[in-house]
């Protein structure tokens, strides 16, 4: 005998992964069509190849005066070396 309660949580639970796989798609689509994951991926890729100490002199807003945006451009720098020192720390590459 099935019980109702058990019956509830089984679609409950397909429905929740079904609305998590739709939005997994979503995500993807809006990276391809963006190109947010190519920019980031190029992010890591300068600070690998020249260095923090190189970001910070070339995208701190204190050196990249005339820069638009300079702070949100640094702030979006910053993040990414972070999670790559996570990534890092905790071995998760």
């Amino acid at each position: 005998m099935i019980r109702l309660d058990n019956f509830k949580n089984h679609y409950y639970e397909e429905d929740l992964l079904r609305k998590l796989e739709e939005a997994r798609d979503k995500i993807k689509y809006i990276n391809d069509i963006t190109g947010v994951t190519k920019i980031v991926e190029g992010v890591k890729v300068e600070i690998k190849q020249f260095g923090w100490t190189y970001i910070i002199n070339k995208y701190h807003p204190d050196n990249n005066i005339q820069g638009l945006a300079s702070h949100e451009i640094f702030d979006f720098y910053k993040c990414i070396y972070e999670y790559m020192k996570k990534m890092v720390k905790y071995n998760w590459s």
